[in-house]
């Protein structure tokens, strides 16, 4: 056996005990009776009848819809063992190219995993995007921060969201928002059997926040006094922020930002502006970053440790979450005072 069919039938038999099976077993291969005639299309369609299990909807989506728009086109009809890593790069390559980076990222990513359960499954013997290497081919990823309005800016921030004359629903989001920091998409999809009021507590299941565990988010007594408003508000059963034209739906993801906008604030504050805000505040103030990060949901999770980080400092950010809740009130109680 030469040195590269040695290295690509180490790799076959890694994946397989990954998988779960033995490398020993010819039983776990599940070589086609066409060695090499399953098409990247092909086997693409298998890998999602087992990656999508239990994934938010919204999410295998946003994946199905990249891969059928910028990957099947040209690699959807060739045999997988035709593939090379020129084929992938070039893929990748060219959605960079019209500018969208992270896309190119995400997409050799899972054209990656798609190759490895090719190979778990023998539809190949190899991963040609493992020797992609993204700084090779793809611009340096730029970080862009989410705009948001700086502590002095606070108060006046806040009293407009008080004198909002849009939705209730839409006001009482963006104070929830305020007050829990989590994202914008994490907040408007909330079904209310996710939150526990008479203990305080929400807590979002590990899929939605794609994760490997639960996040725990406490809920300071303003937060609870403005969910139970909302609940006589909207009669709503299923969400805690419903849509207005479709009771069985939640709000739309824009509608928060879109209300910032109307405020005034266009390219100073966005829904995602007040994590940045609430991170920035409280390690001004000497918080345990920990615990901030935690909050945050930036701590990495792993599936060992996920029985102990399901509750990690879960004491000291419940007592930061009132903390900083009874902080915005004072904010706001200054704009009051300032403008009347």
């Amino acid at each position: 056996m030469s040195l590269s069919a040695a290295r690509e039938e180490h790799q076959r038999r890694v994946a397989i005990v990954r998988a779960g099976g033995s490398p020993s077993s010819k039983r776990t291969m599940h070589i086609p009776s066409k060695p090499g005639a399953a098409t990247f299309g092909e086997v693409k369609e298998q890998w999602m009848k087992v990656w999508n299990k239990g994934l938010d909807a919204d999410y295998v989506g946003q994946v199905c819809s990249r891969l059928e728009a910028d990957v099947l086109p040209t690699l959807g009809s060739r045999p997988m063992i035709e593939i090379e890593t020129p084929d992938i790069a070039a893929v990748v390559a060219a959605i960079d190219t019209r500018g969208a980076n992270e896309l190119a990222r995400k997409v050799l990513r899972t054209i990656s995993q798609i190759f490895r359960f090719g190979i778990t499954h023998g539809y190949v013997r190899r991963n040609p995007a493992a020797d992609v290497r993204p700084g090779d081919i793809l611009r340096k990823a730029v970080v862009h921060n989410h705009p948001r309005v700086a502590e002095s800016r606070l108060p006046k921030l806040l009293l407009d969201i008080e004198n909002y004359t849009g939705r209730e629903v839409t006001k009482a989001a963006m104070r929830i928002l305020a007050r829990t920091f989590l994202r914008t998409g994490e907040l408007v999809k909330t079904p209310w059997n996710e939150i526990d009021l008479d203990n305080a507590r929400w807590v979002i299941p590990a899929d939605r926040m794609k994760m490997p565990t639960p996040h725990i988010v406490p809920l300071a007594h303003q937060v609870v006094a403005e969910m139970r408003k909302l609940r006589a508000l909207t009669q709503n059963e299923q969400w805690l922020l419903p849509s207005d034209w479709h009771p069985d739906e939640c709000m739309s993801t824009g509608a928060i930002s879109g209300a910032l906008k109307r405020m005034g604030y266009r390219g100073e504050m966005t829904g995602h502006g007040f994590r940045g805000v609430a991170s920035t505040i409280l390690h001004e103030r000497g918080y345990e970053d920990a615990h901030i990060e935690a909050q945050l949901a930036h701590l990495k999770r792993s599936k060992v440790g996920a029985a102990y980080n399901y509750a990690q400092y879960l004491v000291p950010r419940t007592q930061m979450m009132q903390d900083w809740a009874d902080y915005l009130d004072e904010q706001l109680e200054i704009a009051r005072n300032q403008h009347g």
